[in-house]
């Protein structure tokens, strides 16, 4: 829906989309507040005096920036899987031992005690940083012994290679720097290692002297102290806490209640009747039941669930509710429930009609938006500490606390003044921004300015039932206010207002003002044509009909026309007899 407003994330005025409904690009839904939260961490705060609308600017920014994190995540994920096939790779390498026979710039040999010429080919990459991690590894294990191999020359030539060097064993080292062969040496000594445990016992690989090891002993980090938020803690749990209840149960999620019905968990179809939502959600959302509102963050918003007929579905046996629930699935199959954070799974019990039990006490209303407000009573999640009233989420709770900001607050554009900064709010979005808080009608999307004129357009136009009826009389209204009106007036015989003159009893201040003027002799209502007066607008409104020849009441016995009712009444009692009751005479 689309309103005249500021945009929550850059403040420009202009005809923007709610920020709180879901929408659908190229066949994926979009929730704006969760894109912001997956792609920069960002949790909206929620506020009375806060916009509640993004503009196209604002969400081709979110857009572009998830599908580029999203972009970049991928590429992570190959580079990781690249580097693992190659450390495989490394791993099947073996390091190669051959006899140096031309050329001493490439190899290095050392002899053994015995007179046996032995030499180490260094097949790894010379690196002449002396920052690298081999360098700082040099002084922990210079001392290890390496690992000689006996080479398989022959004696001929090795019998010469040692008598030109009789003295103590040398080793030749290249033309680069120490700390370069300092770090080839740790490596093809680790590599050495490495093959020589993996091919131990091979005959080639033999050694003369028996190689002393040393052990080292890594000791283990005594605590590990790990940052973790209560934020982050408690949303696992709760996110944990709502799996395990849909994973072992029949309970239904869903969104909320629309004109057309209970709106599913998963997507944006609504059933009037929960069955149908049941059947659907088992049917069509299956494979992703687990994942519903996953990544809600549970402080600002609730979950509910539908728990009518609830049962395990481990064991088949029927619960009451979804405490019956947990301390089944606790102690008869062994399950794990987190007690220590707050509540905000909310259970209902819902049913086709227009009646809305509560799922936790005895307690009946005659709209969904009424029950809701009622569960704040079983889940005191939050409660405000000027007047105790709790609620469910801090959600709610903030936007409870404007109404405590009392004061004097004038319009900006206007000359009215309001007790409270939320009223002043609500004032300027509908009556000078031009936003409207009344959804478009479901069927054909026309827009309406006032509750009334929706649900009077869904009963003329879409052959829709008055949702509210009375109880007593079975009369049909399209308000609430108008079937409370209908029932203090006529059921409870409310009569609050009383005439100061005569001292008779009315029910609204309106028709005390009404009957006033009998009192006051007061006519302000005056004919334009015959300048008569009149103390109602009515009595004028019937009093033109005169002048206009609007011949509305038409006698059925003989088929005269009169332009009044009283008229008409008077015809039918002379003529013909027959006495009526003014109420009972409709025009033709």
């Amino acid at each position: 829906m689309e309103v005249v407003s500021e945009c929550r994330c850059c403040l420009s005025k202009g005809i923007h989309k709610d920020l709180y409904t879901s929408y659908t690009n190229c066949n994926e839904k979009e929730y704006y507040p969760d894109m912001l939260q997956e792609c920069f961490n960002i949790v909206l705060s929620c506020s009375e005096y806060y916009p509640h609308s993004i503009c196209d600017v604002c969400i081709q920014a979110v857009q572009s920036s998830l599908s580029f994190k999203k972009q970049v995540l991928r590429v992570e994920e190959k580079l990781r899987s690249r580097l693992h096939n190659a450390e495989d790779d490394d791993r099947q390498l073996q390091v190669k031992l051959e006899v140096k026979r031309d050329s001493a710039d490439e190899n290095d040999y050392i002899t053994d005690t015995d007179g046996n010429h032995l030499e180490v080919k260094r097949e790894l990459k010379h690196d002449s940083d002396a920052d690298s991690d081999d360098y700082y590894l040099i002084d922990a294990v210079g001392d290890e012994p390496i690992h000689l191999v006996k080479s398989k020359t022959s004696q001929s030539s090795l019998k010469k290679k040692v008598e030109a060097k009789k003295t103590k064993p040398v080793v030749k080292k290249s033309h680069n720097t120490d700390n370069t062969w300092r770090a080839d040496k740790i490596k093809t000594i680790v590599n050495r290692l490495t093959t020589s445990m993996n091919s131990c016992d091979s005959p080639d690989m033999k050694t003369k002297k028996e190689i002393k090891t040393r052990k080292i002993t890594i000791e283990p980090v005594s605590k590990i102290n790990l940052m973790w938020t209560r934020t982050t803690h408690d949303k696992i749990k709760h996110k944990e806490n709502l799996q395990t209840i849909l994973k072992y149960s029949n309970a239904t999620p869903f969104k909320n209640k629309s004109l057309l019905g209970f709106i599913c968990g998963y997507c944006e179809a609504a059933y009037p009747d929960p069955a149908d939502l049941r059947t659907h959600t088992e049917i069509d959302h299956k494979k992703e039941r687990l994942e519903f509102k996953s990544s809600f963050d549970m402080t600002e918003y609730s979950v509910k669930l539908n728990v009518a007929d609830l049962m395990c579905t481990l064991c088949d046996a029927k619960m009451d509710n979804l405490g019956a629930l947990k301390e089944h699935l606790v102690k008869i199959h062994d399950k794990t429930f987190h007690n220590d954070i707050k509540d905000h799974i909310l259970q209902f019990k819902l049913k086709k009609g227009d009646c809305f039990d509560c799922a936790m006490c005895s307690s009946t209303y005659e709209t969904f938006k009424m029950l809701k407000q009622h569960m704040n009573k079983h889940y005191s999640n939050y409660i405000c500490s000027k007047c105790g009233t709790a609620f469910a989420t801090k959600r709610s709770l903030n936007a409870h606390r404007t109404t405590h900001q009392e004061g004097s607050f004038k319009c900006d554009h206007c000359d009215k003044v309001f007790a409270t900064r939320s009223k002043k709010c609500y004032h300027e979005k509908m009556k000078h921004l031009g936003a409207r808080n009344i959804s478009n009608c479901p069927y054909c999307n026309e827009p309406f300015r006032s509750y009334y004129q929706r649900n009077q357009h869904l009963v003329k136009v879409h052959n829709n039932e008055a949702q509210y009826k009375c109880n007593v009389c079975n009369k049909a209204y399209i308000l609430k206010s108008l079937l409370m009106y209908h029932i203090k007036k006529s059921h409870l015989m409310e009569r609050n207002c009383q005439c100061t003159e005569c001292g008779f009893r009315f029910f609204s201040k309106k028709a005390l003002k009404a009957h006033m003027v009998k009192h006051t002799g007061e006519r302000i209502y005056a004919c334009e044509v015959c300048k008569k007066s009149y103390a109602r607008k009515y009595t004028l409104r019937e009093h033109m009909r005169i002048h206009n020849n609007d011949r509305r009441f038409k006698c059925d016995v003989c088929g005269l026309t009169f332009v009044q009712k009283c008229s008409l009444k008077s015809h039918l009692l002379s003529n013909h007899g027959i006495s009526v009751a003014a109420s009972d005479i409709t025009s033709s």
